[in-house]
């Protein structure tokens, strides 16, 4: 598995390379449970929620366990208790290099709450196909820092 050791023989650990850490926050169970196997199957280590405060909650976790941060959150904007963009404005906080792709199926791109021109945000309208997904996320993580 990426990002963990594996052993040759007794002797020799393998480090595999580490690979992109992804926290994916949607309200919509089947949407949830199908993105997490989309991202998982390609790759990214997936840690998921099912609203906001669960995703504060486990971003607090994983520096607490020192456990690193996320490269990149995937949101739904329109959710029950925090939107995506509010829940990214407190992540942000910690973590000031996260990278955040929004998804809606309510929105189009002309009327999201944030500037389209940031390269470290992008939006994503539902419903999409995987190539398109990758295609978001791979334009995300390779744009630099500010």
């Amino acid at each position: 598995r990426p990002g963990t050791l594996q052993k040759q023989s007794a002797k020799q650990p393998v480090v595999l390379p580490e690979t992109n850490t992804v926290l994916l926050v949607e309200d919509n169970e089947a949407l949830r449970a199908y993105l997490q196997e989309v991202l998982t199957d390609a790759g990214y280590t997936v840690f998921v929620a099912a609203h906001a405060a669960q995703a504060i909650l486990m971003s607090h976790a994983m520096r607490s366990e020192r456990r690193g941060f996320i490269d990149l959150l995937i949101t739904d904007i329109a959710m029950p208790d925090i939107s995506g963009v509010d829940l990214a404005d407190r992540l942000r906080k910690y973590c000031p290099a996260l990278k955040v792709l929004y998804m809606s199926g309510v929105m189009d791109e002309a009327s999201v709450p944030f500037p389209t021109t940031d390269p470290h945000k992008a939006f994503l309208p539902k419903p999409f196909l995987p190539p398109v997904l990758f295609q978001k996320i791979e334009h995300l993580l390779d744009a630099r820092p500010a």
